[in-house]
Formats: C-alpha cells, sequence, structure tokens
C-alpha cells in the first residue's frame, strides 16, 4: 500500500499492517488521496494553477497562505507597508481599494525614505 497524502511517512511507502487514517478524499485528477477534505481543496490549485491570495502591496498572487505570509516576511517593503496599515487603522475595517491606496502610499513614502538613505550615503562617500 501507497501513502499518497503527501504528510510524513518513509517515501510515501506505509506496511499492509500499519494503521493509517482513512482517507476518502481522492484527487480527481491525479492519483493522489487526502484523508482531509481542506487538503484535497488546497491540492487542487495545483492543476488549476489558481493563486487566490494576492499581496496587497505588489500584487503578486500566492496559491497558499504560507508562501504569502513568507513574502511578507522575505519583503521587506511590503512587510513594512502592511505592518503599519495593520498597526494604524486595521486591515478588517477597510474596503479593498482602500487597503490597496493606502498600501500604496505607505510604500512610496518607504521608497522615498530608502532613496533618500541611499543618496545621503552616496553623497557622505564623495566628501570623504
Amino acid at each position: 500500500m501507497t501513502d499518497q497524502s503527501g504528510a510524513g511517512g518513509t517515501n510515501g511507502v506505509t506496511s499492509p499492517t500499519s494503521t493509517t487514517p482513512p482517507r476518502p478524499f481522492p484527487c480527481h485528477l491525479c492519483p493522489r488521496i487526502f484523508s482531509r477534505k481542506h487538503d484535497l481543496q488546497r491540492h487542487i490549485r495545483v492543476h488549476t494553477g489558481s493563486k487566490p491570495y494576492i499581496c496587497l502591496n505588489c500584487q503578486k498572487a500566492f496559491a497558499r497562505t504560507d508562501a504569502l505570509c513568507r513574502h511578507y516576511k522575505v519583503e521587506e517593503i511590503c512587510r513594512k507597508a502592511v505592518v503599519k496599515l495593520e498597526a494604524d487603522q486595521g486591515v478588517r475595517r477597510l474596503q479593498q481599494s482602500q487597503v490597496q491606496q493606502t498600501l500604496q502610499m505607505e510604500v512610496r513614502e518607504i521608497q522615498k525614505a530608502q532613496k533618500l538613505r541611499q543618496q545621503q550615503q552616496q553623497e557622505s562617500k564623495v566628501f570623504t
């Protein structure tokens, strides 16, 4: 018997006598089988190419929420814009367009500050 759930195990192979949870959710597009409906729904995005999770700053799309969270951790400008917006106004209370407009303004401010900092560093190198 082969474990095709993608979770743990040794190379996806289990012995016939091991106790595996029932997996009543098969993918109709490939041989994978899942024990939870949520896992199947997430897996289906692999086949459809759906990317419903979008960075409100740069509009980059992701298939999974963990990838969007990782993006926010890696992309400093996006992270700062989202964190500041959450602290200042609370994302849940704003409409999507308001969030995007506010984030764009925050990103512009951050980019201007970074550009100014770079110019100041270059100018200080010229004089030294």
